[in-house]
C-alpha cells in the first residue's frame, strides 16, 4: 500500500532548505568533466518504440478531450506486453507495463481495451489507488515497485492527477521543474520509460501544436519527448498524432493516424497529415497577402524581394509560387552595357513602368 500523502508545494520552505553544495577541487575552482577521444563510446538511443518511446525517458502524450488516449496507450501497452511494436507490428521482445490512473475508467474498463487488442495479462499492472502522490514518499515507492516488477514502461493517466498534493497551480514553473527533475531520475535510473498523459486546452488556431498542453511550460521543457493527438479536420473519427519535440538524440518521429473499430485501435498507414498540409496552405496564402501589399508600394528588384521575404520567414520557393499565382509583372532592367544578365524588377500587374525606367518595354 502506499501510504496517502499531505505534502504540499511551499515556496518558504524551498527557500529555507540548504542548498546544494558545489562540486569543487580546492584551488582549482569547479571539478570539470573531461573525456579520452580514444576510450570515449558514444551514446546509442534504445527504444522501446522508435523514435517515439525512447528507453529511459519521461515523454508526454498531449491529447483533446475524447480523441481516445487512454484507448491508444491501451492498445499500446497490449502490443508491447505481447511483443510487438504498435504501428508497425514488427515482433520485439515483450515488456512489463505498468498503467497509473486516476480518471473516470476503471481498471476493469481499461483492461477491456487491453484485452481486445490482444494484450498479455501477466505483464500487464494496473493502479488506480487515489493514495499514490509524486511527492518524494511516493516515487520512492513507485520506483521500488518499478524495479520489483521488471517495469519497462509505466503509462501516467493523467499527470496532474498525481500532483493534486503537490502543486496548487500547475502553471507555476518552480514545482514543476522540481517533480521533473525527479521523475527524470528514476526513468533513467531504472531504464524504464514513462508515458505521461495530459489534457490540452482549449487555444485559438494560431497556438502552436507544441503549446496546447496544460500547465506550465517547463512539462514540456522537462520531457524529453512530446506526442499530440488531435481530430483530423477532414475525417471523422481519425485521429492524428504528430511528434512534436525530439531530443539531443533522438529526431521528431513521423506522423500517423489510427481510427477506433468497437474496441480495438486500426492505423492508417497511407493517410497523410493534415495539419502539415494546412499549415503549408496558410503559409501560401500569408506569403500573397504579404506579397501583394509590398508590391502596393511599387515595383522592386525581385532580389530586393526575395531578400525581404525571407527576413519575413517565407521560403524563396514559396515567394515564387506567390508570384506565379498572383500572376506578377515582370520586367529586366534596361542594359546599362555591362556583362551579365540585368536585374528582373516585379510589380503589380497594370504597373505604370515608365515610372521606373526610361524605356519601360526594355
Amino acid at each position: 500500500a502506499v501510504a496517502k500523502s499531505c505534502c504540499r508545494y511551499d515556496p518558504a520552505l524551498e527557500a529555507e532548505s540548504p542548498k546544494p553544495s558545489l562540486p569543487i577541487v580546492p584551488g582549482k575552482g569547479l571539478k570539470l568533466t573531461q573525456f579520452v577521444k580514444e576510450t570515449f563510446r558514444n551514446v546509442e538511443p534504445t527504444y522501446i518504440v522508435e523514435p517515439y518511446l525512447q528507453r529511459g525517458k519521461c515523454v508526454l502524450l498531449d491529447a483533446d478531450g475524447g480523441t481516445g488516449k487512454s484507448c491508444l496507450c491501451a492498445a499500446w501497452s497490449a502490443a508491447l506486453t505481447s511483443g510487438m511494436i504498435p504501428i508497425t507490428a514488427e515482433p520485439c521482445q515483450p515488456i512489463n507495463v505498468l498503467y497509473l490512473h486516476r480518471g473516470e475508467d476503471t481498471n476493469e474498463e481499461i483492461t477491456t481495451i487491453f484485452a481486445a487488442n490482444g494484450g498479455n495479462f501477466d505483464r500487464w499492472y494496473l493502479f488506480s489507488d487515489k493514495s499514490l502522490q509524486f511527492d518524494p514518499e511516493g516515487l520512492s515507492v513507485l520506483e521500488e515497485t518499478i524495479v520489483a516488477q521488471n517495469i519497462q514502461l509505466v503509462v501516467v493517466d493523467a499527470l496532474f492527477y498525481f500532483l493534486s498534493s503537490l502543486m496548487e497551480n500547475t502553471y507555476n514553473a518552480l514545482p514543476a521543474m522540481a517533480v521533473m527533475e525527479q521523475l527524470n531520475g528514476i526513468a533513467e535510473r531504472t531504464d524504464c520509460t514513462f508515458l505521461d498523459i495530459r489534457h490540452t486546452k482549449k487555444g485559438n488556431p494560431d497556438t502552436k501544436a507544441s503549446d496546447l498542453g496544460m500547465g506550465s511550460v517547463q512539462f514540456r521543457n522537462s520531457h524529453r519527448g512530446q506526442l499530440l493527438l488531435r481530430f483530423h479536420p477532414d475525417e471523422p473519427g481519425v485521429i492524428v498524432c504528430t511528434d512534436e519535440k525530439g531530443s539531443l538524440l533522438n529526431p521528431k518521429g513521423k506522423p500517423f493516424c489510427y481510427r477506433r473499430e468497437g474496441l480495438e485501435i486500426v492505423y492508417l498507414p497511407e493517410m497523410e497529415n493534415p495539419f502539415q498540409a494546412k499549415k503549408a496552405e496558410s503559409k501560401s496564402k500569408d506569403c500573397k497577402g504579404w506579397l501583394w501589399s509590398m508590391l502596393g508600394h511599387g515595383a522592386y528588384e525581385r532580389t530586393t524581394i526575395i531578400q525581404r521575404g525571407i527576413d519575413a520567414g517565407y521560403s524563396k520557393s514559396t515567394i515564387y509560387d506567390a508570384a506565379g499565382e498572383l500572376n506578377i509583372s515582370k520586367k529586366h532592367q534596361p542594359s546599362d552595357g555591362q556583362k551579365g544578365q540585368p536585374p528582373v524588377w516585379w510589380a503589380r500587374q497594370g504597373f505604370d513602368w515608365s515610372t521606373v525606367f526610361d524605356d519601360p518595354y526594355a
